[in-house]
C-alpha cells in the first residue's frame, strides 16, 4: 500500500505517521484459552447491554436508527485479520507517556483587583482562555458577596487534598477531550475510555457520554463539512389541524406527534444528519415552523406549553444521535495493535486518562529558575495530570515507533508541558509477548537490564528516588 492509500486505515486526518505497509498482526489462532474466552464473553455480553439500553430508548423517545460513522470493511483494517510469517507469535511494547498539562493561567489579586495573570503571555502552545475568564467571573461573584477570596483561591496542593468539585470534573472532562482531539488530529486513533476519575458515572454506565460544557472550538462532529444544517431548514414547515374527533389530550398528541414525524421526514428527504440540527436552530423550529390551525380557543399558554415539550424532546433525541455517533467513535482501533486474546478495547487504540499522582506536589521554589516574579511558580497555572497510553504495538515494525515520535511530538508542540521527573511523572514501558516469553527471552531481558540499569537511571536529571545510590 502506498502512503497515498492512509485513508483506508485512519478515519481522521493523517499527517505525522506513514504507514506504507500494511501494520501485522499476531497469529493467535482464535481465542486460546478458557480465561480469554471467558474475557471475550464478558466483553460481548456488555457490548449486548449497552446496545438493549439503546434498543430500549429508541421507541421511547421515537427514535429512528442512528446514522453510524462508517469504519470501513474488515478488509480495511488489516490489523484485525493480518498474520505473522511465523507461528512463534511475536513481541509486544506499548507506553504510558505520564505529564502535567497547562489547563489556564490562574487568577490572582493584583492590588486589589482580580485579573487573569498568565507568566508567559507570548507563549503560543495551549492554554484555556475560556477555562481562565469562567474562574475569573467566579471568583468576582465571590468578591461581590462579601466572602473571603482566600478560602476559594487555593494553592494545587490545596486543591489535590479535598475533594474534587462539580466544576473541577468538568474541567478534567474538558483536558480529556482537548488531549484526545489533538492526537487525533496528527492522524491516531485515539478513543475516551470510561473513567470515574474523570466523571463520576462513565464507569458505571459503560461508556462515555456526550460532551456536558461548551467549548471554544468546533466540537468533533462540529469539525465535519457541512455543518450546521442552519442553512437548509429554511423551509421546514409543520402544521397540524385540528381533529374535533379527538379530546384535548388527544390531539395535544397527535399534534406533537405530527410535528416530530415532519421534522425527522425533513432531514431524511434533504439528506440531513439529525445530529447536526444545533439547539438554536430546533429552538426556531419548535416556536415558529410547527403551527397549528382550527383549534377552537387554544390558549397562548397551552401552546407555549406543547412548544416547548416538542423542543425537549428533539433536543434530546439529536443527543441521543450525537451519542450513537460518539460510542461510535469510542469503538475505533488502531490498524497497528496487536490482537492478543481477552485484550480491552481501551488497548487497542490510544486513550487520554487522568491520573492524580501526577500533581508535581514537591516542586518548590528552588527547583526553577527565573522566579523573581513569584514566590510559587508551580502555582501560576492549573494542570490536568496526564496519561497517555499507547495501544498494543508490534515490537519489531518501525510504525510503531514512529506512531510515539508522532504522538509525543503533537502533545509537544501543543501543549504547555511539564515533566517533573523526580517527583510524580514518567515513561512506562510495558513488555510482551503473543505466545508469551521463553525462558531464554526472560533470562536475555535479565542480562540486558543488568547492563544497563544504572545507565537508565543517569539518564534523569536527578534521581526519582532519593534512596538510590549510583555508584
Amino acid at each position: 500500500m502506498s502512503s497515498d492509500d492512509l485513508s483506508k486505515y485512519y478515519p481522521y486526518p493523517t499527517e505525522g505517521v506513514i504507514y506504507s505497509e500494511p501494520p501485522s498482526a499476531a497469529d493467535l489462532g482464535g481465542w486460546a484459552n478458557p480465561q480469554e474466552e471467558g474475557d471475550r464473553v464478558q466483553h460481548e455480553e456488555q457490548e449486548q447491554g449497552l446496545q438493549s439500553y439503546r434498543d430500549e430508548l429508541q421507541p421511547q423517545l421515537g427514535l429512528r436508527p442512528a446514522e453510524p460513522i462508517d469504519k470501513g470493511s474488515s478488509e480495511q483494517y488489516p490489523a484485525a485479520t493480518g498474520q505473522t510469517s511465523s507461528d512463534l507469535g511475536q513481541g509486544t511494547f506499548g507506553v504510558e507517556l505520564e505529564f502535567l498539562a497547562v489547563q489556564f493561567a490562574k487568577v490572582k489579586n493584583v492590588a486589589g483587583q482580580l485579573a487573569i495573570v498568565d507568566p508567559h503571555p507570548n507563549e503560543s502552545r495551549w492554554h484555556s482562555t475560556k477555562l481562565s475568564e469562567s474562574e475569573l467571573k467566579y471568583l468576582r461573584a465571590i468578591q461581590l458577596e462579601g466572602l473571603d477570596l482566600s478560602q476559594y483561591m487555593l494553592t494545587n496542593r490545596e486543591i489535590a487534598e479535598r475533594a474534587i468539585t462539580q466544576k473541577e470534573w468538568k474541567r478534567l472532562r474538558y483536558s480529556r477531550t482537548k488531549l484526545t482531539r489533538i492526537l487525533r488530529d496528527r492522524g491516531l486513533v485515539v478513543i475516551k475510555w470510561p473513567d470515574g476519575g474523570i466523571n463520576e458515572i462513565e464507569e458505571e454506565m459503560g461508556y462515555v457520554p456526550i460532551n456536558d460544557f461548551s467549548e471554544s472550538e468546533a466540537s468533533d462532529d462540529e469539525r465535519e463539512g457541512n455543518f450546521p444544517n442552519s442553512s437548509r431548514l429554511g423551509d421546514f414547515q409543520s402544521n397540524y389541524e385540528y381533529d374535533q374527533s379527538l379530546d384535548t389530550d388527544g390531539n395535544c398528541a397527535s399534534a406533537l406527534a405530527k410535528w416530530e414525524n415532519d421534522y425527522y421526514d425533513y432531514h431524511e428527504v434533504n439528506r440531513l444528519g439529525v445530529y447536526r440540527t444545533r439547539d438554536a436552530d430546533i429552538r426556531d423550529l419548535a416556536n415558529n415552523r410547527c403551527t397549528i390551525s382550527g383549534w377552537p380557543n387554544l390558549q397562548e399558554l397551552e401552546i407555549q406549553r406543547l412548544r416547548a415539550v416538542l423542543e425537549e424532546r428533539l433536543r434530546l433525541e439529536r443527543n441521543a444521535e450525537k451519542q450513537y455517533r460518539e460510542d461510535d467513535r469510542n469503538d475505533q482501533v488502531d490498524p497497528l495493535h496487536v490482537r492478543v486474546p481477552g485484550l480491552k478495547q481501551k488497548y487497542k487504540a490510544w486513550t487520554v486518562t487522568f491520573d492524580p499522582s501526577v500533581d508535581g506536589n514537591g516542586m518548590v521554589k528552588d527547583r526553577y529558575s527565573n522566579t523573581d516574579n513569584t514566590e510559587s511558580p508551580f502555582d501560576e497555572y492549573f494542570w490536568f495530570g496526564a496519561e497517555v497510553v499507547s495501544p498494543v504495538f508490534p515490537m519489531k515494525d518501525e510504525r510503531s515507533r514512529e506512531a510515539i515520535r508522532v504522538a509525543c511530538g503533537a502533545l509537544r508542540d501543543s501543549l504547555r508541558c511539564h515533566k517533573p521527573m523526580e517527583v510524580s511523572t514518567g515513561l512506562h514501558v510495558h513488555l510482551g509477548h503473543t505466545k508469551g516469553w521463553t525462558l531464554f527471552q526472560a533470562k536475555r531481558f535479565a542480562t540486558l537490564w543488568s547492563l544497563t540499569e544504572n545507565t537508565l537511571l543517569r539518564l534523569h536529571r536527578k534521581d526519582r528516588d532519593a534512596d538510590i545510590k549510583v555508584g
